[in-house]
């Protein structure tokens, strides 16, 4: 060995050993580096995702929201242009004042209003009233003059049409001399004084509404069933305040509540503001019990009115109305039954009711 190898041995060792010492730190260093950006970078892209995921999610709500107020809306104007009572007691339920209820649905901001200050529930009942077709009564009341044979106030001249109302013929008809008169009669140009009276055809609509608990649930539109046939009532109170039908109602659950007659406009009105505002609650479900109270109403306070019709709306099924003889019996030929069953059947009340619907 020479003698000078191991002095540069002893040098050189350290500097091998420093080099490469030096790269596996730079080596590793860089790794870390690159971890630390790969990382940086995976951090980055993670928290742009989740913004971009919150931004989505706001987007699709803020979009939900607006197709939920066009829903609303267009509810409002729908119920706001179909009656103007009907407008009216909207817009007093809103909040809003000294408008026209003929005016309102035409304008924009008004409708806006209308449809953020009530809760879907209450514009959804709205618009069944304001555009319900599936029951329907003719309430309005006729007027028939009729000529009667003896006297009254309402008396004109009218043809000559039988012998027996000679006696009848006008004064100065009779007067006449004989071949003029004779000639008048042979030309039926003969007149007399002919009464009449004027018969008024009314109608009387009476309602019993099932007011269980069950009557809260969804029907298949989602929304509650007394919903549904709260709307229905405030659409027939107001075909019947506009034809000016008698309308009795009462509430019933394990019998019958308190008569509501609705005979002028106030009471009306009144009942109006009742249904489009609250839903009773009861307990139970007995019909026949409310069923025989309504025919009982109609006999003892019905007055004189040409017909009546019942229209009982329940959820409710029970057995009190399998004697069907009994029931036809109480309502005799002046008194018609129409069944509205909410979400389930009843097979007494199809055999008695003079017309049967049923609603899911």
């Amino acid at each position: 060995m020479p003698l000078w190898l191991p002095e540069v041995l002893q040098w050189a060792l350290p500097v091998l050993a420093g080099g490469s010492l030096f790269y596996f730190l730079s080596r590793f260093l860089q790794r870390r580096r690159k971890k630390t950006d790969s990382s940086e970078d995976r951090d980055n892209e993670i928290s742009d995702r989740s913004r971009e995921d919150r931004e989505r999610r706001e987007q699709e709500r803020l979009g939900q929201e607006r197709r939920e107020q066009e829903k609303k809306e267009a509810k409002a104007r729908e119920a706001l242009s179909a009656n103007k009572i009907l407008a009216r007691h909207l817009l007093k339920k809103a909040g809003i004042d000294n408008r026209d209820p003929e005016e309102v649905a035409d304008e924009p901001e008004t409708v806006r209003r209308v449809a953020r200050a009530l809760s879907d529930q209450d514009l959804e009942l709205a618009r069944i009233a304001a555009t319900q077709s599936d029951i329907d009564f003719q309430l309005e009341t006729q007027a028939e003059r009729q000529a009667v044979q003896y006297p009254t106030s309402d008396m004109e001249p009218a043809p000559l049409t039988a012998i027996e109302q000679f006696p009848d013929i006008l004064p100065e008809q009779m007067l006449m001399d004989d071949e003029e008169f004779y000639l008048r009669l042979a030309e039926n140009d003969l007149l007399i004084l002919q009464s009449h009276e004027t018969h008024v055809d009314q109608k009387l609509l009476y309602i019993l509404l099932d007011i269980s608990p069950s009557m809260n649930e969804p029907m298949t539109s989602g929304y509650p069933r007394h919903i549904w046939a709260r709307g229905v009532i405030v659409n027939l109170l107001l075909k019947a305040m506009a034809g000016k039908a008698k309308y009795f109602m009462r509430y019933f659950d394990s019998g019958p509540e308190k008569l509501q007659q609705i005979l002028t406009s106030q009471e009306a009105e009144q009942l109006l503001d009742k249904l489009l505002s609250s839903h009773s609650v009861g307990s139970g479900t007995h019909i026949f019990s409310a069923f025989a109270q309504a025919v009982k109403d109609i006999r003892e306070l019905g007055g004189d009115v040409s017909r009546s019709e019942i229209l009982l709306i329940t959820d409710g099924e029970d057995n009190s109305m399998d004697n069907t003889e009994t029931v036809k019996d109480l309502m005799g030929k002046d008194i018609r039954l129409h069944a509205v069953l909410i979400g389930t059947d009843s097979k007494s009340l199809k055999q008695v009711a003079q017309t049967y619907r049923n609603i899911q």
